[in-house]
């Protein structure tokens, strides 16, 4: 018993066990099995009158389990829905987006479900995009190595403002030409940083 107290960091609290069982064992009970998809029950392990151990019993609260999976069944759903929502001139297939979010959830963890619309969304922006499905697979792939590396492997996606028509022209009815430098993107600068990392002299 005196493990346990130790492992449950009840210090000098509840020496009596009619207390800790009151105030410790069985609220943890409750609320293991209230808020997660497992449970336990506890034996008690008696020397006389004096219980001495406890041996518990740890089974799968599926009642619990159910809604859980039931929960992320919708949630992934809902995610699926919203991309094909977002995707311009494509559709991502159930097969396809199971796989992104299997690798989203290795390279971005739970910021996968942002990740993976903000990937839709780089696509989208795109002009070149014959096989946007094998240029997400390709973002996927390069950014699961960035990650590997300890480097940023976030999607940034450029925010772009629709400008109208009569904007583009001249007063004399031509277009403008841009005079402005070409900015670089987030990935082309990306691939710059790794190819000079790969020349660095030190």
């Amino acid at each position: 018993m005196e493990e346990l107290r130790k492992r449950l960091g009840t210090g000098n609290k509840y020496k009596e066990y009619s207390n800790f069982k009151l105030r410790v064992i069985d609220p943890a009970r409750r609320e293991l099995s209230e808020k997660t998809d497992i449970k336990f029950n506890y034996e008690e392990l008696k020397k006389g009158r004096k219980v001495v151990a406890l041996k518990f019993i740890i089974s799968t609260n599926r009642e619990k389990r159910t809604k859980i999976v039931e929960d992320t069944k919708s949630t992934e759903e809902t995610l699926l829905e919203e991309l094909n929502g977002l995707a311009r001139g494509y559709h991502v297939s159930n097969e396809v987006f199971y796989r992104w979010v299997a690798l989203g959830k290795n390279i971005w963890g739970l910021e996968y479900t942002s990740q993976l619309r903000n990937l839709i969304l780089y696509i989208n922006q795109q002009s070149n995009k014959n096989n946007p499905i094998g240029l997400a697979n390709y973002l996927l792939k390069e950014k699961g190595k960035l990650a590997q590396q300890g480097y940023d492997s976030t999607i940034q996606v450029e925010k772009k403002e629709i400008l109208p028509e009569w904007f583009n022209k001249n007063n004399d009815g031509n277009d403008k030409k841009d005079s402005r430098k070409k900015e670089v993107t987030y990935i082309e600068r990306q691939e710059m940083e790794k190819l000079l990392e790969k020349y660095k002299v030190y």
